[in-house]
């Protein structure tokens, strides 16, 4: 898999060239996390499906404490509840404002998963008290060269 930010949160890829790109290097998947949003999900899923590529959708929540909090759409529950989650998240804050407060995770945890970092023991913490599913961590602290 290969995450990357969309046109949509301060795009270092190009959308349309994306899938191509994970394709040739014989990925077969790519995930799209916007910024407190699924602003480019759809754009995202139809170009992937054109390359024959599995699109996985996300974002990168901010959270109360300031820190980013990765989560990844499992299934169609996870989708429905990544939108409640932004969408309560967004009717509270201020507009150009977006804060998820760590309590609301568990009510909309169903169906997501969490990509966490051992840089951040915290959060990992309060992320798997929340509910929410961990089978990546353990991967993901390996990849960031943690023992």
């Amino acid at each position: 898999m290969f995450a990357a930010p969309s046109v949509f949160s301060a795009a270092l890829l190009s959308l349309s060239n994306s899938p191509r790109a994970r394709l040739e290097l014989g990925l077969p998947a790519v995930a799209l996390l916007d910024r407190n949003g699924v602003y480019g999900a759809q754009r995202f899923s139809v170009a992937c499906r054109k390359q024959g590529i599995r699109a996985i959708i996300g974002s990168d929540l901010t959270m109360e404490d300031g820190t980013l909090l990765p989560v990844l759409v499992e299934n169609r529950i996870g989708y429905a509840n990544l939108c409640s989650l932004l969408t309560q998240a967004h009717l509270r804050s201020e507009k150009g404002s977006c804060l998820v407060r760590y309590c609301e995770l568990e009510e909309f945890s169903a169906g997501l998963i969490a990509l966490l970092s051992a840089a951040a023991p915290l959060q990992t913490q309060r992320a798997h008290a929340a509910g929410l599913s961990l089978p990546m961590a353990r991967r993901t602290q390996f990849a960031c060269g943690a023992t």
